[in-house]
């Protein structure tokens, strides 16, 4: 039996910034608005939720946008998918692919490296004099050290030809790789971690945490992306020693670094067996037994847990199920004004559009 397409309609928390034909979304965040883009469940919520916070100032040209702060206030950008980045005093400049309505930004790599953003997400974070912004570098750092919670395979070292850095981290030893230009500083600092497992194929590392945990991975530049439950794998540049990782937007993501620490659960399971509840679904014609699911508030817990990457803002988001209008093999989805169509499947594997047909 194929896997149920499942649909809903959510309201429009981010109103897309458009430009002829790209349409990809941005938001100015100060402390009036930024509860409602950023759960205690986001990794950067310690970070910046008791910070002195102003909107950004943002210059649009066509299909590219420059975010920059004044007044000696940090940028920090990030998205809905644990992606962030700490740009400090920078700019951060992004260009919106139109073809998957998201933003190539640099993060520091240069044009021809480009990190791709669900949504920019900007903020402005006001100096703080009694925090120190020492940052640490990476001839600060011990490469390839390993802890008591780690465990390693023989070919832990990258080959000498792969010669990237990369670090497992937990209590004993994260405030030697931390500083306050990281979004993860206040979560990593008082939760509760242990260091990952590495698993090294020339030049070739993935990390992996165990099932109760979520995997962070971040490098000293202030880029971090959370994995939750999933490994991170990342492929050494023997020329410029960085890491090109696999950040789920079918791009690779270049870090410096790959510090990771595995990070509890707030609910952590007691078995790694999980038992789905299948209500009955809407089926096409038989020629065409692809299944569909209208999702409101009255079924929506059937079909997420807290493992899914859409939990956090389907139940915290005022939802509806959409119009559906089926014709033979041919299925139409719509929504309200002021709403937007997700889509997604049992797989985690989702997309928000304003309007769908498959």
């Amino acid at each position: 039996m194929k896997s149920p397409l499942l649909l809903l309609c959510f309201i429009s928390l981010f109103p897309p910034v458009t430009s002829q034909l790209c349409i990809c979304e941005i938001e100015r965040l100060d402390n009036s608005n930024i509860q409602d883009f950023i759960p205690a469940t986001n990794p950067f919520y310690s970070t910046i939720a008791s910070a002195k916070l102003s909107n950004p100032l943002v210059t649009a040209t066509f299909c590219a946008v420059t975010v920059g702060c004044v007044d000696g206030a940090s940028l920090m950008v990030f998205d809905d998918t644990g992606l962030g980045k700490w740009f400090g005093a920078q700019p951060a400049i992004g260009k919106c692919d139109r073809n998957y309505s998201t933003w190539d930004v640099d993060t520091g790599n240069g044009a021809d490296d480009l990190t791709s953003f669900n949504q920019i997400y900007g903020t402005c974070v006001a100096d703080n004099d009694d925090i120190s912004t020492t940052i640490i570098t990476t001839s600060s750092l011990s490469p390839n050290a390993t802890s008591s919670n780690t465990t390693t395979v023989s070919s832990a070292t990258t080959p000498a030809t792969c010669n990237c850095q990369y670090e497992a981290l937990d209590s004993s030893n994260i405030q030697n790789y931390l500083n306050e230009t990281n979004p993860f500083y206040s979560t990593l600092l008082t939760a509760t971690i242990k260091g990952p497992v590495f698993f090294t194929t020339e030049c070739v590392t993935s990390l992996h945490c165990d099932p109760d945990y979520n995997l962070i991975i971040f490098d000293d530049t202030g880029l971090a992306k959370m994995f939750g439950g999933n490994p991170a794998e990342g492929t050494c540049n023997p020329m410029s020693k960085t890491w090109d990782v696999d950040t789920g937007n079918g791009e690779s993501t270049s870090f410096h670094q790959m510090f990771g620490t595995c990070l509890m659960k707030l609910n952590p399971t007691t078995s790694t067996t999980t038992t789905t509840t299948v209500p009955p679904t809407t089926t096409t014609p038989e020629i065409c037994e692809c299944p569909t699911v209208q999702l409101s508030t009255s079924n929506i817990a059937d079909y997420i847990n807290d493992t899914n990457p859409f939990y956090t803002i389907l139940t915290s988001t005022t939802i509806q199920s959409p119009s559906l209008d089926v014709d033979g093999c041919t299925g139409e989805m719509s929504c309200d004004t002021g709403y937007s169509v997700l889509v997604f499947d049992d797989t985690g594997l989702g997309k928000i559009v304003s309007w769908i047909l498959g």
